[in-house]
C-alpha cells in the first residue's frame, strides 16, 4: 500500500517554492560514532525514506548505516562544494555536492548561499531548501528554548515534528557524557555556534513524547 504523502510546513521546507513532501516513514541517519556500537544498516534500508547529512558516506560503512538514501541534506559549505579542511575532519571531498544523483538534495542555507551553489547539483535531483532565516519561527513552534543556531539534523528533525511526522532517528547522541565523533572519523571540537549537549536533552523529550523514535 502506498505511504499518504505529508507536506511540510512551506515555512521550514520548500521546493521550488511549494511545500516539500515526504512519506510518512522517515529514517534519519546521524553521522555519531555511536553506530559503530550497534549496527543497524538492515533495518535502516528498510524505511521508505532515508535522509542522510553533509558528507557522511555509505560506501565502507553500510552494515552500520545501510547502502540507500533518498535525501541528501547539505549545510552551505558543503552545498557550495567549499573546502573544508579544520583539524579533526578527514572526510574532505569539496566536490561531494556534484556526486549526489537521483534523489532530493536539499540546502540548509540562505537563499543567496543556495542560489550560489546550484549549479554543483545534478539536474537528476529534486532541489529543496530548509529555510534557516526562520530558524526562531521554528524553535518556538517545536518549543525549543536553547540559545545558538540548530544544527542541520535539528533543524530537519523539528520540520518533520512540525509537519505531523514521526520520524526514525539512527546514530544521534543522546548521553551528555558521550564524546561527539563520527562512525568514519574522529572529529573536530564541537562548534561554537551549536549547543549539542541542550540538543540532546532536546532529543530525548521528543522521544519521551513520541514526537520521535531513536534507536539506540
Amino acid at each position: 500500500m502506498k505511504v499518504e504523502l505529508s507536506p511540510f510546513d512551506r515555512e521550514f521546507a520548500v521546493f521550488n517554492g511549494s511545500s516539500l513532501d515526504l512519506g510518512e516513514d522517515i529514517a534519519v541517519i546521524g553521522s555519531s560514532g555511536r553506530l559503530r556500537d550497534n549496527p543497524l544498516g538492515a533495518e535502516i534500508d528498510e524505511h521508505e525514506h532515508i535522509v542522510r547529512f553533509n558528507r557522511a558516506p555509505m560506501a565502507g560503512w553500510e552494515d552500520m548505516v545501510g547502502s540507500r538514501e533518498t535525501v541528501r541534506c547539505m549545510n552551505n559549505g558543503v552545498w557550495q562544494c567549499r573546502e573544508f579542511s579544520r583539524g579533526g575532519f578527514t572526510q574532505t571531498n569539496t566536490d561531494f555536492a556534484k556526486s549526489v544523483k537521483d534523489q532530493i538534495a536539499i540546502c540548509y542555507g540562505f537563499k543567496k548561499a543556495f542560489d550560489a551553489g546550484l549549479k554543483n547539483i545534478d539536474e537528476s535531483n529534486r532541489i529543496g531548501r530548509l529555510r534557516v532565516e526562520n530558524t526562531n519561527k521554528l524553535k518556538a513552534a517545536a518549543g525549543y528554548k536553547g540559545p545558538g543556531e540548530l544544527t542541520i539534523g535539528l533543524f530537519f528533525i523539528l520540520t518533520c515534528v512540525n509537519a505531523g511526522v514521526v520520524p526514525h532517528l539512527y546514530g544521534f547522541d543522546i548521553e551528555r557524557d558521550r564524546i561527539r565523533d563520527h562512525y568514519w572519523e574522529e572529529r573536530s571540537p564541537n562548534s561554537p555556534y551549536h549547543k549539542p549537549n541542550i540538543e540532546k536533552l532536546f532529543f530525548r523529550k521528543l522521544h519521551k513524547v513520541g514526537s520521535v523514535i531513536i534507536h539506540e
